[in-house]
């Protein structure tokens, strides 16, 4: 072998040794480049997140029971006894509250009594209308045979429709008399306030024992601590964005922790808030279903809501509909 041949093989062998220092440097850089990216891209998924989240509509809402009556007084009367506490659970047609109220006694008494002597009075008519009627078949027989006069007969017909007359207006009077007893005997009853589902009572009563309470005063509420739901007031801007069937996050005043709910209903039209002097707003009220809640929550109750919109199956079902059509 020539020398030119060693130099030529020697460069062979150079250029052969040289490759991997070349292909260690790329790994080099790849390597960077995928610790760089495993860095950058979830610290852009969490600022465009946050991003997103701050401009989710936001408001502030009240807690309402879906079943919930409000107590209230049928008729007026004393407050005597209260038999239970605020906030305890109660069950159907459990006795809460007794008030006293003598004059109803009185006048179911005078009304009874004034619808027997009408219904006597009723049955001594009728008696007699019976006893009218044989006597106008006899009295017909006797005018056919020229026995009475004309005058005479026709008398005792009017006797009959007088009669008739007064039986009637004796029914409407007894008819009005036992829809009064009617009455009466619903307002002694209401006077025992009776639970009418389980459910727990709001108010407190214990110190009033004793005070009059006109008809229609409101003592207290009870609810049924089964379904909730919140009722939130929105900018009007807000919430054009908003859909039945979104999901929300709420937060408790009165409670830790997040809890989840659903839109079911929105206000088709705006209200007008004055805010401040001069200062008005518009505002949407939103009702949204309370999906899960901690326990003792109350009608009343102050949240923080926010509205974080459809869940992800839900929008990849609209994106395979819209791929579909």
């Amino acid at each position: 072998m020539n020398e030119f041949s060693r130099d030529k093989e020697f460069n062979k062998t150079q250029h052969f040794e040289s490759k991997p220092e070349k292909t260690g440097k790329k790994k080099k850089w790849f390597l960077r480049w995928f610790i760089a990216l495993s860095i950058l891209i979830p610290i852009t998924v969490f600022i465009v997140f946050k991003g997103l989240l701050m401009i989710l509509p936001k408001a502030q809402g009240e807690v309402h029971a879906e079943k919930t009556v409000i107590l209230q007084t049928k008729v007026e009367g004393y407050l005597s006894k209260v038999h239970v506490s605020n906030s305890q659970n109660v069950k159907k047609d459990e006795v809460l509250f007794e008030f006293d109220n003598n004059l109803i006694g009185l006048k179911l008494d005078e009304s009874i009594t004034l619808n027997q002597d009408l219904e006597d009075k009723l049955r001594r008519n009728t008696a007699e209308l019976e006893h009218i009627e044989k006597g106008i078949e006899r009295a017909r027989i006797l005018f056919e045979n020229d026995i009475i006069s004309k005058f005479e007969m026709e008398g005792m017909e009017l006797a009959r429709e007088k009669e008739k007359g007064a039986i009637q207006d004796l029914k409407r009077e007894i008819e009005v008399v036992q829809k009064r007893i009617s009455g009466l005997k619903e307002d002694k009853e209401s006077l025992i306030v009776k639970a009418p589902f389980n459910g727990v009572f709001l108010g407190e009563l214990n110190e009033r024992e004793g005070t009059y309470f006109q008809k229609g005063e409101s003592f207290g509420i009870l609810f049924s601590p089964e379904k909730f739901f919140l009722e939130a007031e929105f900018l009007e801007k807000d919430s054009v964005r908003i859909k039945v069937g979104d999901r929300s996050e709420i937060s408790f005043r009165a409670y830790p922790g997040t809890y989840q709910g659903e839109v079911i209903e929105i206000e088709e039209k705006a209200k007008e808030v004055v805010e401040k002097v001069y200062k008005v707003k518009n505002i949407v009220k939103v009702k949204i279903l309370l999906n899960s809640f901690p326990d003792g929550l109350k009608p009343g109750m102050q949240a923080d809501v926010k509205i974080l919109g459809r869940s992800n199956s839900d929008i990849s079902l609209n994106f395979l509909k819209m791929q579909h059509q």
